[in-house]
């Protein structure tokens, strides 16, 4: 295997710190590019990669204190180490979930399990959402009802994974504007609780996505957003989040 310094480009730059939130195994952990006094860094493998990363925070899910969720009728809660989103009721059948507990800079590692337990498949990321005038976005989360065109509106990328023609179909949009930056289709579909671990590196708008160690889409924003806000969105479906084990150890 190669050393960390090599395995971290062409991807990384050299000793570079990810910005890091892991949903796994009981607790969410975040990382920012400076690394706070007595934390060590966690060294994580993918395919033929190593990446040095640096927590900062952690979120074990006895709550869902760390959350602020949009969306009239949806439900939010945690058990047993899991972070529960139920949105196939209420007026919109769609609930965004805002992380309170920091804004995120490039680059960002995001890993997780997640299990659709019932709807339609649907699952959705935005990823550094700041607001029109450059503002924290949870300044005007009062103002929004989860509907899917309100978040068009102000800087963020969406990127969305669903079953669509018998394929996961995953998307990658630049707003304001819902600008579609790429899309790919991969087999098989999606299946009724199973638990899938993803991965997500997204760093000067180049953002890849992993499933169970496949990467599935890998793609590019020339003119890229560099930090902001972190959500987790979804539409008609009910699934479980967590840390993966395999991410905390």
């Amino acid at each position: 295997m190669r050393s960390i310094r090599s395995n971290l480009q062409p991807l990384l730059q050299p000793y570079l710190p990810l910005a890091t939130i892991l949903l796994a195994g009981g607790c969410l952990a975040a990382q920012r590019p400076m690394q706070p006094p007595g934390v060590q860094p966690v060294i994580r493998h993918l395919a033929d990669r190593v990446y040095r990363l640096e927590p900062s925070f952690r979120d074990d899910f006895r709550s869902p204190a760390h959350w602020r969720m949009e969306g009239e009728g949806a439900r939010l809660w945690t058990e047993t180490g899991w972070l529960h989103c139920d949105a196939r009721s209420g007026d919109v059948h769609a609930a965004t979930i805002w992380c309170t507990a920091a804004e995120f800079t490039d680059p960002l590692w995001l890993a997780f399990d997640i299990r659709f337990l019932d709807g339609l498949f649907n699952g959705n990321l935005i990823l550094h959402a700041r607001g029109p005038q450059g503002e924290d976005v949870l300044n005007s989360s009062a103002q929004r009802k989860g509907n899917y065109d309100e978040y068009h509106l102000f800087p963020n990328y969406i990127l969305t994974f669903l079953n669509d023609q018998n394929a996961v179909r995953v998307r990658y949009r630049r707003n304001p504007g819902f600008a579609l930056l790429n899309e790919t289709f991969y087999k098989p579909a999606l299946q009724l609780d199973r638990t899938y671990h993803v991965v997500i590196i997204l760093q000067a708008g180049r953002v890849q996505f992993w499933v169970d160690g496949v990467k599935r889409f890998d793609g590019s924003d020339p003119q890229p957003l560099m930090a902001g806000r972190l959500a987790l969105r979804t539409w008609k479906t009910y699934w479980p989040g967590r840390t993966s084990p395999s991410t905390t150890s």
